[in-house]
């Protein structure tokens, strides 16, 4: 093991022993990270690339596990930020650059394209214009046979937040084709029961996982799996009341099985996925 291995292991272990602590942030990226790094190992995984890789945060997790990474943003301060971290944990910051997934000249210069083993994107396709021509240019980057972990947020958790999010996904999503006296009612009886002016606009896109599987289906992946992370025990407003037991009692959820519960109780979602041999 190398000493930047050690050093990352470290952060690594401090990280994992702040979890249960409710006074920190939630730690959400663990959880995602944790699927990640199981299936990397299982596969054998050497070599990544991280889509959005902002400011390197996750450079350690991936040297931990013995990955070699490289990675593009299209933030230049970030980059220059990822450079530095990549440097700090011994690799090549030259396979850091400036790139724009929606654009593939941008990252031209990255070496490695086509053939690393795994892609992780996170917090990318909640900005993307074009979703169907961005998860192409992932799957390009990427060996045949290779996997993907691409994250999203979750337009189901809305049903649970009981605020603008809710009465935008009941009246835009599943009743966008109902008739207008019927809606009315229904707007009504919305407003009635919570605050539909909080919170402000969204300023990055919701996916619905059902319909985020059946896209990558189509345009060919293989074995498609949502991947839910980032629970929350209860709706969002509530928090503020009880945080830290709020905290516990939501990373306790992180470990159940059930299947499907995920789907509404977390607010983002992870779509595990491999590339074909031929896309």
């Amino acid at each position: 093991m190398s000493s930047f291995q050690e050093k990352a292991q470290e952060i690594l272990s401090d990280t994992y022993n702040e979890l249960s602590r409710p006074e920190l942030e939630y730690p959400a990226n663990h959880f995602a990270f944790r699927s990640m790094l199981n299936s990397f190992a299982e596969k054998d995984v050497q070599s990544i690339v991280e889509v959005g890789i902002g400011h390197g945060n996750a450079i350690p997790v991936f040297v931990a596990a013995g990955l070699r990474v490289a990675g593009f943003d299209n933030n230049s301060e970030l980059v220059n930020s990822s450079k530095a971290k990549a440097k700090e944990f011994g690799l090549d910051p030259n396979n850091v650059v400036f790139g724009d997934i929606e654009d593939p000249l941008t990252y031209a210069s990255l070496d490695g394209r086509g053939d690393f083993d795994g892609l992780v994107a996170m917090g990318v396709m909640p900005h993307v214009h074009h979703d169907e021509q961005s998860l192409i240019n992932m799957a390009a980057l990427v060996r045949p046979g290779g996997e993907v972990f691409i994250e999203f947020r979750n337009s189901l958790f809305s049903l649970i937040t009981f605020n603008r999010f809710t009465h935008e996904f009941i009246m835009e999503e599943l009743l966008f084709d109902v008739s207008p006296e019927i809606k009315s009612m229904v707007d009504k009886h919305l407003r009635d029961k919570f605050d539909v002016t909080k919170p402000g606009p969204a300023s990055s896109k919701f996916h619905n996982p059902f319909g985020v599987v059946e896209l990558f289906d189509t345009l060919g992946f293989e074995d498609a799996d949502v991947i839910p992370f980032h629970y929350h025990a209860g709706m969002p407003s509530l928090e503020s009341q009880n945080p830290q037991g709020f905290r516990a009692a939501s990373v306790k959820l992180e470990n159940e099985s059930s299947g499907w519960r995920g789907l509404f109780l977390c607010s983002a979602f992870v779509v595990h996925a491999f590339v074909p041999e031929q896309l």
